[in-house]
C-alpha cells in the first residue's frame, strides 16, 4: 500500500490537474435566466422608460402657465382631456390648458410637469393651483432609468430576479449565458443507506446527497446522482470513471 498523502499535499496534486470549465455559451430565454451567468454584458435595447411618464396622479401643466401662482392669487387652468396609463393617442398641451393624467401615463407634448391632486383642487372643469412647481417634477424622463445602448447586466454577473423587470422593459429576449456546470455526486461509506430504507445498527441512511444536492440548486448546476459507493476501491473507481462526461465531481 502507498504511503499516505498530507492533506495540503493531496489538495496541491487535485488543484494542478483541475482544468477550468470550457466555458461554453447558450442563448437563454429571458423567463429561464435567473440564476444564470451573463457571458457578456446586456445591454439596454431601448431606453427605460422608453418615452417621458407621469410618476404621479395629477394635472399635466405648463410651468410658464403656472409661474406667478400663490395661494393669495391661484392661477386657473381649463381641464381638456384625460390621459389615463396605456393611452397611445395623445392630445397636446396649449396655453392655459391642463390634463389630468394618471401614474405611468405619457406626458403630453406641451406640457414640463405635473401638479399632483392633492396639491391643487377643481372646480367643474377647471383645475386651481395655488403653488408653482419646478419644471419636470414628477415625471420620469426617457431614459432616466436606463438609456439605449447602456449596461443594465454586466459580464459574469449572475441574473437576479431584480434584474429580469428591467431587462424585460429594455426590450431584451435572450441573454448569452454561461452552460451550466454538470456536477456528479458521489456518497462513500460502507454504512450508507438509500433513502427510505430502515437501518440497523451501524448503517445510516445517506442524507448529504440531498444536502449536496441542495447547494448546489442555487448555483444552476446540472446534478448527476452517482449514487452510494461501499468502502471498496473497485466500486469506488468504477463509478468515477462513469462520471466521465462531469465537469465536477463531488465525494
Amino acid at each position: 500500500m502507498a504511503d499516505p498523502i498530507d492533506l495540503h499535499k493531496a489538495q496541491r496534486i487535485i488543484v494542478e490537474q483541475a482544468r477550468s470549465l470550457a466555458r461554453a455559451t447558450e442563448a437563454v430565454p429571458l423567463g429561464e435566466s435567473c440564476g444564470r451567468t451573463a457571458a457578456q454584458h446586456v445591454r439596454a435595447l431601448q431606453s427605460i422608460p422608453a418615452f417621458p411618464r407621469a410618476s404621479m396622479d395629477g394635472y399635466a401643466v405648463r410651468s410658464k402657465d403656472i409661474a406667478t401662482a400663490t395661494s393669495a392669487q391661484p392661477v386657473t387652468l381649463e381641464i381638456i382631456d384625460t390621459i389615463p396609463a396605456g393611452r397611445t393617442d395623445i392630445p397636446r398641451l396649449r396655453k392655459g390648458q391642463a390634463i389630468r393624467i394618471m401614474t405611468g401615463a405619457a406626458i403630453p407634448a406641451g406640457a414640463d410637469q405635473v401638479i399632483p391632486m392633492e396639491k391643487c383642487s377643481c372646480l367643474q372643469n377647471q383645475v386651481i393651483i395655488k403653488r408653482a412647481g419646478k419644471r419636470y417634477r414628477h415625471i420620469r424622463k426617457t431614459g432616466s432609468q436606463f438609456k439605449k445602448g447602456q449596461v443594465i447586466a454586466r459580464k459574469g454577473c449572475a441574473i437576479s430576479p431584480e434584474l429580469l423587470s428591467p431587462l424585460a422593459e429594455a426590450g431584451v429576449q435572450t441573454i448569452t449565458a454561461h452552460q451550466k456546470p454538470h456536477v456528479a455526486l458521489l456518497c462513500t461509506g460502507s454504512e450508507l443507506l438509500e433513502i427510505g430504507s430502515k437501518p440497523r445498527p451501524g448503517k445510516i441512511i445517506s442524507g448529504n446527497r440531498l444536502l449536496l444536492n441542495g447547494l448546489l440548486q442555487p448555483l444552476t448546476a446540472e446534478v448527476i446522482d452517482l449514487g452510494i459507493a461501499p468502502d471498496d476501491v473497485g466500486r469506488i473507481s468504477g463509478a468515477l470513471i462513469s462520471a466521465e462526461h462531469a465537469q465536477i465531481v463531488i465525494t
